[in-house]
């Protein structure tokens, strides 16, 4: 039962399945627009394609489109590449096309192009592009035609008000739409003057055309301006003024009362007033503590005002000045003679140091240098100075051009051909057949052209690490070898108290080398031995001939093999036991 039921359950799927494909379309035409929405006047390219599922040998058909909204573009037809065809046509007056096959193709892609101008008095609605009088031989067909819609370019020339924000305007193209907008405003005219202290009024007017809207803003006070003003009455040491001010604007005025001056005094010690009012004040000095002087002599002044007090003439310390001491006021300090100059007593020994020689004075404690002068020598590379013999370090000139050899390169001083430090080379380019490898510095030819065939010196160059041989032409050598040495000569027998030497040769090189010979060791006499029992013969394999713990290795590994086998096949054993099934 349950395999009629499923059997008729794919049956009807299978119809299903069949029913629509019975019921498709062989042959599909698709037109297509590049815009769904134009304006009048507006240009609209338009694409025919075609979808064929069953070979045809024939189709045709003719342009569909309203002529009241639409007009064809002269010349725009255009008839698309399409392959295996035998004859293809579009006759523009009436609008049909046709296209053979040399042999029935089932063709799916573009077919044909055109294009379609939107007219000026086309009507504001949609309307489709089609195709009509459709022939495909052998096959059935559907089109799929493209709506497009044409809206208008709304124009708006007269607005109206419609309330202190907003003004409208109807289209008057197409007599339906209403837009409605911001009122836009003029910079404004002034309609009421400011003052001082009364706001004037700005009046703005809308721009758009036919909008009578208007607006008033309130223009700010602009307040006084006031001139610098006048002095009406001064004011005195003790009394007010006054200061008067006008507005340049309008006939306002203004007073602003001056504060009294005070009395002006030229320092706390003026008893009387600057300013001619005739006060008078009782003042005392303040005099300093310590003398003030100048070159005639001392007195006390006033911190305030410096008047002096009890001035005196200087009274020297002592007769003259000398080379020590200066001849001072002994009340006041003041110098009244300089110390005499200083006469050097000059050391007869020169002083040197890397800047130069001098010599000291060693009167007083002066120690002031004296002829200090530069060293002298003969040239830049001369070390010792002619007048004091100072010693230096000579700075080489080094000539511009590298020498370089086997371990570097090096410069050399043109004045004592000292040379510099030994630099490493610099390899340049690898060397090749033909060329060497030079160092980019000083052109040394670090390795030889590849070309290049070692001739090396039959006798060996050695140290005492190995020895090796050089190339008569490039200076490289061979890699150094190990030395062979000899079985030695003893050079100096040992004692019971000293170590001799044995004196070893290498057999290809002649590098020697010497080795201590221990001292001798005295020996006792000894017990004649008991004579040796005969001893069985060796089992094979205890000599040490034959590998024998491979073997046990190779034994072991054997043993645990067996075991994991043994283990293994008791789990198995175990488990069929389990399941019902016995095992011998």
């Amino acid at each position: 039962m349950k395999k009629i039921i499923t059997f008729v359950f794919c049956l009807c799927l299978l119809l299903m399945c069949a029913i629509p494909a019975l019921a498709a379309e062989e042959t599909v035409f698709t037109v297509k627009t590049n815009a769904a929405t134009a304006n009048r006047g507006d240009t609209i390219e338009v694409v025919v394609n075609v979808a064929s599922s069953k070979p045809c040998s024939v189709i045709g058909f003719k342009l569909d489109f309203d002529a009241a909204v639409f007009e064809f573009v002269p010349k725009s037809g255009k008839i698309s590449e399409v392959p295996n065809t035998l004859l293809k046509n579009f006759d523009e007056a009436t609008m049909g096309f046709g296209l053979a096959f040399q042999s029935a193709e089932a063709y799916s892609g573009q077919l044909f192009s055109f294009s379609l101008k939107v007219k000026t008095e086309a009507s504001f609605a949609q309307s489709t592009i089609s195709l009509k009088e459709v022939k495909v031989s052998g096959a059935t067909y559907g089109v799929n035609g493209a709506k497009v819609t044409v809206a208008c370019k709304h124009s708006y020339t007269t607005w109206t008000k419609v309330d202190a924000n907003n003004h409208k305007s109807t289209c008057s193209v197409c007599q339906a739409h209403t837009e409605t907008q911001k009122h836009t405003w003029d910079n404004g005219t002034v309609t009421k003057t400011t003052g001082c202290e009364t706001p004037g009024e700005k009046t703005y007017k809308c721009t758009a055309k036919g909008c009578d809207a208007t607006k008033v803003e309130a223009i700010k006070v602009t307040g006084h301006s006031w001139d610098e003003g006048t002095v009406t009455k001064k004011p005195g040491c003790e009394t007010s003024g006054k200061k008067t001010y006008k507005c340049k604007n309008c006939d306002a005025t203004k007073v602003e009362t001056l504060d009294a001056t005070g009395h002006a005094w030229d320092n706390d010690c003026d008893g009387e007033c600057n300013n001619g009012c005739g006060t008078k004040r009782d003042v005392s000095h303040k005099y300093a503590e310590k003398y003030t002087s100048d070159a005639k002599g001392h007195w006390y002044p006033c911190t305030i005002c410096g008047d002096k007090k009890d001035y005196y003439e200087h009274t020297p310390d002592r007769e003259a000045a000398t080379e020590d001491d200066a001849q001072l006021c002994k009340y006041c300090g003041y110098v009244m003679a300089n110390k005499l100059p200083h006469v050097h007593d000059v050391s007869p020994q020169i002083q040197k140091d890397a800047e130069g020689h001098w010599y000291y004075c060693n009167k007083g404690g002066c120690y002031m240098r004296i002829d200090l002068e530069e060293h002298v020598y003969d040239d830049d590379c001369d070390m010792d100075c002619n007048v004091c013999e100072y010693i230096r370090i000579p700075p080489h000139k080094y000539m511009p051009e590298w020498r370089g050899g086997q371990e570097g390169h090096w410069k050399v001083c043109s004045l004592c051909n000292a040379e510099s430090e030994i630099l490493p080379h610099t390899p340049g380019e690898p060397a090749t057949e033909e060329n060497p490898q030079l160092c980019v510095d000083c052109h040394f030819w670090i390795q030889w052209p590849l070309s290049h065939v070692h001739t090396y010196n039959e006798e060996w160059e050695h140290d005492a690490e190995g020895h090796w041989q050089t190339c008569t032409e490039c200076q490289s050598h061979t890699e150094t070898q190990a030395h062979t040495w000899d079985e030695g000569t003893v050079i100096l027998q040992p004692t019971e108290t000293e170590e001799g030497t044995k004196k070893f040769l290498c057999t290809v090189c002649q590098e020697e080398k010497t080795e201590a010979v221990p001292v001798i060791v005295p020996t006792e006499p000894t017990e004649p031995s008991e004579p040796k029992e005969p001893t069985e013969p060796s089992v094979p394999g205890e000599s040490e001939g034959f590998p024998w713990w491979i073997v046990g290795v190779a034994a072991g590994v054997l043993l645990v093999v067996g075991i994991v086998l043994l283990v293994i096949e008791l789990i198995r054993s175990r488990k069929t036991n389990m399941h019902g099934k016995f095992s011998k």
